[in-house]
């Protein structure tokens, strides 16, 4: 999948307005979108606030969701800004905070979802449309089983 030349400005111009947050962006990334700090933390608090077979889908798909990525990953190539060589469609932290938030915190979700797709295009991890992919996956997973 190509780079457009939109994702090009678009990233530009968020790494420039961000570099003085970049340090505290980076902090909010690994609370909310690594997914160690998902296992760890979210899993247990989608167990107190969903009701059981909610939780157990919840579970399956923060637990899938990185091979997902991974395959979608090889099947896109495409390169990450800092790192051309390295796959980035879609952006699992992306994926994974969209997976946790939605059913936590409903339409709130949308803070920590929008703040780790900010900081990943601005750390230059991803391109912009990596982290509408990766919040698309994440989407895909957990809205079927809030219905």
């Amino acid at each position: 999948m190509p780079i457009f030349d939109w994702e090009r400005c678009v990233q530009t111009w968020i790494s420039r307005v961000s570099a003085p947050w970049l340090k505290p962006l980076a902090l909010l990334n690994v609370l909310c979108g690594d997914e160690g700090m998902v296992t760890a933390l979210a899993i247990p608090l989608a167990l107190f606030v969903l009701p059981v077979p909610a939780n157990l889908f919840v579970e399956l798909a923060v637990l899938a969701s990185p091979r997902i990525e991974q395959g979608l990953k090889e099947l896109c190539h495409r390169g990450r800004p800092r790192d051309p060589n390295e796959l980035g469609f879609p952006s699992g932290d992306c994926s994974m905070v969209t997976l946790w938030s939605v059913p936590v915190l409903g339409w709130w979700a949308a803070a920590p979802i929008f703040l780790v797709a900010w900081a990943r295009v601005a750390r230059g991890a991803h391109w912009p449309l990596d982290t509408v992919g990766g919040v698309a996956l994440g989407l895909s997973l957990v809205l079927p089983i809030l219905r």
